[in-house]
């Protein structure tokens, strides 16, 4: 039952795309190729390591495996929260105003820069 919600939402959107005028088409592909597209490369991408490294790798990176794949989901989780917000914003949600990426780049800077102390400290403290 809810894959057809889905179904018949996903058919409301992909028709109300086709009502919007060019430049909101544009704005809405630029929207996903940055945050459906860049964020979800990115998280895959760390996500991918992870597991690259729990796998070639002895047990001793095993926490810098985890590291990573938390690393990874939060880029993903930061990503969709982004999307959901923009999507809002686009399908003409009145009570929501455009918010610049900036609280974004500071969130996603703070949780790089604590993900690279912690590799540093897992990394020393390798025998």
């Amino acid at each position: 039952m809810n894959g057809s919600v889905n179904s018949e939402q996903n058919d409301d959107i992909g028709s109300l795309f086709l009502t919007f005028k060019d430049n909101k088409k544009l704005d809405i592909r630029a929207q996903q190729r940055t945050y459906d597209g860049a964020y979800t490369r990115a998280s895959i991408a760390t996500l991918s390591f992870a597991l690259l490294i729990t796998k070639l790798f002895s047990k001793s990176f095993l926490p810098i495996g985890i590291l990573y794949c938390v690393y990874g989901s939060i880029i993903y989780i930061i990503g969709m929260t982004r999307s959901n917000h923009m999507n809002a914003f686009l399908l003409g949600d009145d009570k929501l105003y455009y918010k610049t990426s900036g609280n974004t780049v500071l969130l996603m800077g703070l949780v790089s820069l604590i993900s690279y102390i912690i590799l540093l400290t897992l990394v020393l403290r390798i025998d």
